[in-house]
């Protein structure tokens, strides 16, 4: 009867795997927040492909834990610099926003809900062609964040290369 059981569990522990899975090769989770301070993080949930065409879209969804401070606005951006080592030179550009009364709503009792998202972007502005390869990071932050503060944002860094009319994304 145990062995049963067992199974059973496992076979629904692979099922809320599968179902959980965005059908994107890459799954990354960008979360802002003190971890020090229980259940207060806000996190960005979005994927990517290794091979991304000219009607790519970033989808994904912001939530929070049940005791994160919401601020009155949150981005979602790319940049060509390194939001932690380039403060004289960084710049970035807007994939999406969002709004602490959006957020707000989506409040419960003991938690927040989903945002759920979908920016298409211009893939040349994005990732500008090149023979070489380049590098491109994904920033997650408050509108009034504060760079020398880690835990004021989120991001992460990729390389990518042409190739035709597609763009190969890999981890840097």
């Amino acid at each position: 009867m145990k062995g049963k059981r067992l199974l059973s569990i496992l076979g629904a522990s692979v099922l809320a795997l599968l179902t959980s899975c965005s059908g994107h090769d890459i799954e990354l989770t960008l979360s802002i927040g003190d971890g020090s301070i229980p259940n207060d993080a806000v996190q960005l949930y979005f994927g990517l492909d290794n091979t991304i065409g000219k009607d790519f879209s970033f989808e994904g969804y912001l939530t929070a834990e049940k005791d994160a401070v919401i601020k009155d606005e949150y981005v979602f951006t790319f940049s060509h610099n390194d939001p932690l080592l380039s403060f004289d030179t960084y710049t970035e550009t807007t994939i999406f926003k969002w709004n602490k009364t959006d957020i707000d709503a989506t409040k419960s009792e003991d938690s927040y809900g989903e945002l759920n998202f979908k920016a298409a972007i211009d893939l040349e502005a994005t990732f500008p062609k090149d023979l070489e390869t380049k590098t491109v990071f994904f920033v997650f932050h408050a509108s009034d964040w504060n760079r020398d503060s880690i835990t004021d944002y989120g991001y992460t860094e990729y390389n990518y290369t042409w190739d035709g009319d597609s763009v190969n994304i890999s981890r840097a």
